[in-house]
């Protein structure tokens, strides 16, 4: 069985991937993650959980940015909050957050996502004695390493789908590219993308106020590779929906979850063919990264 959860980029498509399957959503907090879609306030969750749930569907928090010694006290009053104490779960990737969790007595909501960093068994091990929820394994792992770890399925997460974060830096990369030129602002926008000269592809690239982040070139997609590791329990999903339209989103949502085993890469095809203007990667998932 699969489960299937979106990080989302909007309140408006949520509906529309819960009726395409979707079982919960992930909603990155505004100044607290890693993400170009932080348009999630900690003031507004109460009433935006509650619509969700009315929905059907499971609730989740992103809060995984690194956060210095004098942000921890905002860290800390984050996890008091009542709109995020009533969400399913919290991702992190700081473990100063996860050290203020656990003084609250909330460890087991949290969900350790350190982006590449998951890449073997005995950390996930290690973090999951601490009493997690869950843990978020690297993209960077093929499928076949990922059968391999010796951890049950249903307490760990992959990335299925989406643009994957390539790198995360607290310079503001765009701002600097732009300073003394006569070009109109790049911060705070979602439709900027870059190439490096020795890649075909373009990458999007997001800067706010903490951070800029850039992304892979193309979307990943794993339908056959989720549908064979569903034979070893209930595969957790996760679906970025971040630079992607929602139809596209509803229609990846819909796919994973009616793919099985036997006609996965057919599904997975005719999803691709639906989206010929979207670059489209099987990631490391088929290939070692390192053999």
């Amino acid at each position: 069985m699969k489960k299937i959860f979106v990080r989302c980029a909007d309140t408006e498509s949520i509906r529309l991937y819960r009726e395409s399957g979707a079982d919960g959503v992930i909603l990155p907090l505004s100044g607290y993650a890693f993400s170009p879609c932080d348009c999630f306030r900690k003031e507004d969750l109460d009433a935006c959980i509650q619509t969700i749930r009315d929905m059907g569907m499971e609730v989740y928090l992103q809060a995984d940015k690194l956060f210095s010694q004098n942000e921890m006290p905002v860290a800390e009053a984050l996890l008091r909050e009542p709109g995020v104490l009533s969400a399913d779960g919290i991702f992190f990737s700081d473990p100063g957050l996860f050290a203020a969790a656990e003084e609250q007595g909330i460890a087991g909501r949290m969900i350790y996502d350190p982006q590449t960093l998951m890449t073997n068994g005995k950390d996930m091990q290690w973090w999951l004695s601490c009493g997690l929820k869950a843990v978020v394994v690297s993209p960077l792992l093929s499928a076949e390493e990922i059968t391999h770890l010796g951890i049950p399925a249903d307490q760990y997460m992959i990335l299925g789908h989406g643009y994957q974060i390539m790198s995360v830096s607290r310079r503001p990369l765009l701002s600097l590219y732009t300073e003394g030129k006569d070009t109109e602002i790049l911060k705070n926008r979602n439709d900027i993308r870059i190439r490096e000269e020795s890649r075909e592809g373009f990458m999007p690239v997001y800067e706010d106020e903490n951070y800029t982040i850039v992304y892979m070139d193309a979307v990943l997609t794993s339908v056959p590779e989720v549908c064979a590791l569903e034979q070893d329990g209930d595969v957790q999903v996760i679906i970025n929906a971040a630079f992607l339209p929602a139809d596209c989103v509803s229609d990846a949502v819909r796919t994973y979850r009616t793919a099985e085993s036997e006609n996965a890469r057919e599904c997975e095809q005719a999803l691709i063919e639906a989206y010929p203007g979207i670059a489209f990667t099987k990631g490391y998932y088929e290939n070692k990264t390192v053999k």
